[in-house]
C-alpha cells in the first residue's frame, strides 16, 4: 500500500523553523505514523534538515512496504553482518580450501575487529542517534530491539569491509560479495532498526578500512616480490 501524506501535519515541537522541512505524518491501513522527533532540529541548516527529512521518508517507505515472506529472509541476511561473523565463516572456508593463507585470514579478522570497534565503541556513542523505533514508536520491529545508538550501522560497516577484503581474495566473485553486503545493509532498514543514513555511514567506515586492508595486503605482496628478485640477483 502506498503511504499517504497527511496535509498540514505539524512536528511535535510546533511548526518547525521556516525553510526547514518537518517530518511527514503518514498513515497506512488506517494507522497513523507519527512524525519523527529525531528529524526536528531547529538549529540545523536547511540542507541538513532536508537530508534528515529524506532519510526519514525513505526509511518509512521501506518499512511500510514489507512483504511477509521476506521477513525471515531479511532476519537471516542480517545475521551475516552481525559482528562480521558471516564474513569470517566465508574466509574460514577459503582458508580450509587453501584459497588464502592464514596471514590473510588474520588480517581480515583484524580489519573486522577494527571496524566494529570504530563503529560501535566510538562513533555510536559520539553521535547518539536514537533507533527508528524509539523516534517513531508505531514502527513494528522484526527481531531484536537493540539498546545502543543507531548511527552508524555496525552490520553495514563490517559487511562492506568484509566484501571488499574477500573480493581481493576471490576477485571473480566480487559481484556476489557486494550483493551480500548491500542485502545486509537493506535488511537493517527493512527490519526497522536503522535509517538509510546509518547504513550509508557504516558502509563508508567499512569501505575505508576494507580498502586500507587491501592496500596493505598488496604492499606486502609487492615487498615480498622485490625481496625475491633482489635475492635472486645476489645469487647470480
Amino acid at each position: 500500500m502506498n503511504p499517504v501524506r497527511r496535509e498540514g501535519a505539524s512536528s511535535p515541537e510546533g511548526d518547525g523553523v521556516a525553510g526547514q522541512p518537518t517530518a511527514p505524518s503518514l498513515r497506512c491501513e488506517g494507522e497513523t505514523w507519527a512524525p519523527d522527533p529525531a528529524l526536528v532540529y531547529p538549529r540545523s541548516s536547511p540542507v541538513t534538515a532536508w537530508i534528515l527529512h529524506l532519510d526519514h521518508v525513505i526509511r518509512t517507505w521501506i518499512v511500510m512496504h514489507r512483504v511477509p515472506w521476506l521477513d525471515n529472509v531479511m532476519l537471516s541476511v542480517s545475521a551475516v553482518g552481525r559482528g562480521g561473523m558471516g564474513w569470517v565463516a566465508i574466509s574460514l572456508a577459503l582458508l580450509v580450501r587453501r584459497r588464502i593463507r592464514w596471514q590473510q585470514f588474520a588480517r581480515l579478522l583484524a580489519a573486522l575487529l577494527m571496524v566494529a570497534l570504530i563503529a560501535d565503541t566510538f562513533l555510536k556513542p559520539a553521535f547518539g542517534r536514537d533507533r527508528p523505533f524509539l523516534s517513531t514508536p508505531r514502527i513494528t520491529v522484526i527481531g531484536q530491539r537493540l539498546a545502543d545508538a543507531s548511527f552508524p550501522s555496525g552490520h553495514a560497516a563490517t559487511s562492506v569491509a568484509g566484501a571488499i577484503i574477500i573480493s581481493s581474495f576471490v576477485p571473480r566473485l566480487w559481484p556476489a560479495w557486494l550483493l551480500i553486503a548491500c542485502a545486509v545493509g537493506y535488511s537493517r532498514i527493512y527490519l526497522g532498526v536503522h535509517y538509510p543514513l546509518d547504513v550509508a555511514a557504516g558502509a563508508i567506515v567499512g569501505g575505508i578500512i576494507g580498502l586500507l586492508t587491501v592496500a596493505y595486503e598488496r604492499h606486502l605482496v609487492h615487498r615480498a616480490r622485490n625481496r625475491r628478485i633482489n635475492s635472486a640477483a645476489r645469487q647470480r
